[in-house]
């Protein structure tokens, strides 16, 4: 119904599984979190999704109308790098690319590794989700499904870091490379970690009381 925003389902008598108890669903669009609340508050819904992430507006989800229930779940906030960038990915355009093609995926790799040291994960879990996360670090070989790879360590947000991996790909910041060991030891996996991310691993539904 494009009118009140709504899509009715209505249970199939002739399914042979095993039928549900709920013979008719109706699932409503609210737009933005404050009317969705409203309308679970005024009995208009009676389930908010939990894609709604308010896990910061718990308190204000009262005994007498409602409940919320967390879960575990596999979120994944994802910032996807386009390797055919000439910084970000084939790395071309950057100082040391130019000044040596040789070594340009290497560069890449720096500004990527710098990218990801410039996002402060644990405080935007704290701020966004309200604590209800963990940081980490999801690749191409990191099946989706299976949420992310705990045993990728996430990067620690660290801004002189940061600018000591653009200096390792020839920018100047003002502060020193890395130690050549220290980039042989992380180089490759800079190179297969190329998507950062933020997981969060609490959902959480809102249930009105009846």
């Amino acid at each position: 119904n494009p009118t009140t925003f709504t899509n009715t389902m209505n249970r199939n008598d002739q399914w042979w599984g095993p039928q549900p108890d709920i013979t008719t669903y109706v699932v409503v669009f609210i737009e933005g979190s404050d009317p969705a609340i409203t309308a679970l508050k005024n009995g208009e819904v009676d389930v908010l999704d939990a894609q709604y992430s308010l896990q910061a507006k718990l308190a204000s989800i009262e005994p007498a109308w409602g409940e919320w229930v967390q879960y575990d779940a596999f979120g994944l906030q994802e910032l996807g790098i386009n390797m055919a960038h000439p910084i970000l990915g084939t790395g071309v355009d950057t100082p040391l690319g130019q000044e040596d093609p040789s070594k340009a995926a290497e560069a890449a790799r720096y500004v990527r590794q710098a990218i990801s040291h410039l996002i402060p994960r644990e405080s935007i879990i704290d701020t966004i989700l309200d604590g209800y996360g963990t940081p980490g670090v999801s690749s191409a070989f990191t099946p989706l499904t299976f949420g992310f790879d705990p045993t990728l360590e996430f990067y620690e947000y660290n801004p002189t870091l940061a600018k000591s991996y653009l200096a390792a790909a020839g920018y100047e910041t003002g502060v020193d490379p890395p130690a050549g060991d220290f980039l042989e030891e992380y180089g490759l996996y800079i190179a297969v970690a190329a998507v950062v991310a933020v997981v969060a691993v609490a959902a959480i539904y809102f249930v009105r009381r009846r």
